[in-house]
């Protein structure tokens, strides 16, 4: 299935998310937040940042602790940035797989 929002043509599974993090641009992180009701300010796109560099650097999908802990919002924030299934929700809009 193709991303019907993507500047660039872009795969997605079942679920919605994207099967390769290298599509991913912040064009795609924008529709799919908008898609779920998430605004994304500047602690949203801090997250969203450190989750896809986190990726790339370790190959795994850092979990709500890590990402606390790395960019200083606390947990609680994120749950109401992220609201239902903070971590899948990220993962998500950071267009990297899901933990």
């Amino acid at each position: 299935m193709k991303l019907a929002h993507a500047q660039r043509p872009a795969q997605i599974d079942e679920e919605r998310s994207l099967t390769r993090a290298a599509d991913w641009t912040p064009e795609m992180s924008e529709a799919v937040a908008r898609e779920a009701g998430v605004g994304l300010g500047p602690d949203a796109w801090k997250v969203i940042l450190f989750a896809r560099d986190e990726f790339a650097r370790s190959g795994q999908t850092p979990g709500l602790r890590r990402i606390s802990a790395a960019t200083g919002v606390p947990i609680t924030d994120l749950c109401q940035i992220f609201t239902k299934a903070p971590s899948k929700l990220v993962a998500r809009i950071a267009g990297i797989p899901e933990s």
